[in-house]
């Protein structure tokens, strides 16, 4: 069975492959053709992949996610994000005692308690609140592109480097622009070519699981994806919740208000 790259873009045949389902069904309990879930099962494929037992992983915007609790059952997890009953984001809007406790399709995930810590924190503090080489891995779904600017952005990539080991991974998946961007998505600085180029001339590699890719390679890999892709357009400009299994509709791309298109996308970057 051919192995999903862990660099790549969301397609609907990604649910064809047997590693891929597995992961989801781990996580969630179903497989439902949904972007958000993508995200989900990439980053759990791509962290179990290349991490070991019993080490020590950094979460970053986590909200209520499945993968705090996954990643608690085999490795020391701090999850983090803006926590408290005032939050702006309503999947933090929560005190740190109730992040222990799984919630709604995920409360039968089981984890050893010890293992896990809950922390308010903004990611753009990462650098102020720990200390360089501290991490094995770490990991943000879908939030990173909702910071202020592209600058803050590439600062945040650049400061969860500095606080992973020479060998950590920070695994994240954000929004691509299927189509080249005319302006950036207000509230959403989705990701394209160019991007992948800035992070590899910021000093990091991206990883796969039998070595490193380059950003020329990467960028001919995820245009010809773009090519090939089986998609299921959604031409609805709101995004759609995270699936319950009753959820009849798939969701790969969301249309913006201009006629473009964006999916999710999954990275593995590695410091040089």
């Amino acid at each position: 069975m051919k192995s999903l790259r862990f660099n790549k873009i969301c397609d609907a045949n990604d649910w064809n492959n047997e590693q891929f389902q597995s992961s989801a069904l781990e996580c969630v309990n179903h497989a439902r053709k949904h972007r958000k879930l993508w995200e989900v099962s990439q980053t759990f494929r791509t962290i179990r992949s290349l991490i070991p037992p019993a080490s020590y992983g950094l979460g970053l915007a986590c909200g209520s996610e499945a993968l705090i609790y996954k990643f608690s059952q085999d490795y020391k997890v701090i999850a983090t994000d803006l926590y408290g009953l005032d939050s702006k984001w309503v999947t933090a809007r929560k005190e740190l005692k109730d992040v222990y406790t799984p919630k709604d399709q995920f409360k039968g995930i089981k984890y050893p308690y010890c293992n896990l810590v809950a922390m308010r924190m903004d990611m753009r503090d990462v650098a102020n609140c720990f200390a360089e080489n501290t991490f094995d891995f770490a990991w943000s779904l879908c939030s990173i592109e909702h910071l202020d600017s592209i600058e803050e952005i590439y600062k945040t990539i650049n400061d969860v480097g500095n606080v992973l080991k020479p060998t950590g991974i920070f695994a994240f998946t954000t929004e691509w622009f299927i189509q080249p961007p005319l302006n950036r998505h207000p509230g959403s600085i989705a990701f394209y070519h160019d991007t992948l180029k800035d992070i590899e001339d910021m000093g990091f590699n991206f990883v796969e699981e039998d070595g490193y890719i380059s950003t020329n390679e990467l960028s001919l890999f995820i245009k010809a994806e773009t090519e090939t892709r089986l998609d299921y357009i959604d031409n609805r400009i709101r995004d759609i919740p995270f699936p319950k299994t009753e959820d009849p509709l798939p969701h790969i791309s969301l249309c913006l208000r201009d006629g473009r298109f964006l999916t999710s996308s999954s990275f593995c970057i590695r410091k040089k």
